[in-house]
């Protein structure tokens, strides 16, 4: 084998490396692309989940200074539309409606709260006192059970609660 065959040999290999690097270069900035866009649409649903997120805390905030019961499930409504998964918009309605007197819509909006919020105990103590309002105590009792299992700190809670205290007749949760 002389120099120019080995020179020339030499020659394709690094050509044929380069042209791998090269080509394994491309198809990485074709990923960087994709990945690029795809945090950017990631950055844009962001920004509008939390705008929402936002519009709707604000709105059950000024629900508090709102005395016309039809007013407050109004603005809550609008909240609760803006953003579902909002905490304390469904329970916030509720109380709206309890105010107004409408208990089944009430136990509604409730609902929806431990269903948005299953490991947070207040919408169980909200839908519990709508039962007792409607006298179920059997639901109120089931709810407050549900509460304890979703959240333990609940049964000290619902012992110092002299509305359920009264309701339960014995220790939660036992």
């Amino acid at each position: 084998m002389d120099t120019n065959t080995t020179l020339v040999g030499f020659t394709l290999a690094v050509t044929m490396l380069t042209l791998v690097v090269a080509l394994l270069a491309y198809w990485e900035f074709g990923k960087l692309r994709d990945l690029r866009k795809e945090l950017q649409q990631f950055q844009a649903d962001l920004h509008q989940r939390l705008f929402q997120a936002q519009k709707a805390q604000q709105r059950i905030v000024a629900s508090y200074g709102v005395a016309d019961p039809n007013q407050k499930i109004a603005l809550l409504k609008s909240a609760v539309d803006a953003d579902p998964n909002s905490f304390n918009g469904y329970n916030a309605l509720g109380y709206a409606y309890l105010a107004q007197g409408d208990l089944h819509a009430a136990i509604d909006a409730f609902k929806e709260a431990t269903v948005r919020h299953p490991g947070a105990k207040e919408g169980y103590f909200d839908l519990a006192e709508a039962y007792r309002n409607l006298k179920r105590i059997d639901l109120c009792k089931e709810v407050l059970e549900k509460a304890i299992k979703a959240d333990p700190s609940a049964k000290a809670d619902l012992e110092n609660d002299s509305r359920f205290r009264e309701v339960l007749g014995k220790p939660v949760g036992d």
